[in-house]
């Protein structure tokens, strides 16, 4: 992904790619910013915007630079948190 996939930017509540820019990290490294982010402050309300990236909200970005597709991952870790946590 990185240097090769379209770079995507959260603007005005959607998601858009950047003209002639690229990806700026590869897909194991926003799955880290999002696993970092679930040991630091827990799974509850995480959820993705449109697939993409990460928010308690729904609306807003916890980290800008993650567009790796979220929705199936954060089920992953919401089954592995709710298992350690025990």
């Amino acid at each position: 992904m990185k240097g090769k996939g379209a770079k995507y930017e959260f603007k005005d509540g959607a998601w858009s790619t950047v003209p002639d820019a690229k990806c700026e990290k590869e897909w194991y490294e926003q799955a880290k910013i999002i696993t970092d982010y679930v040991l630091a402050n827990g799974i509850e309300g995480l959820r993705s915007i449109n697939g993409q990236g990460i928010s308690k909200d729904g609306a807003t970005l916890i980290d800008a630079g993650v567009t790796v597709k979220t929705d199936a991952y954060i089920e992953v870790l919401k089954k592995l948190y709710n298992n350690f946590k025990k």
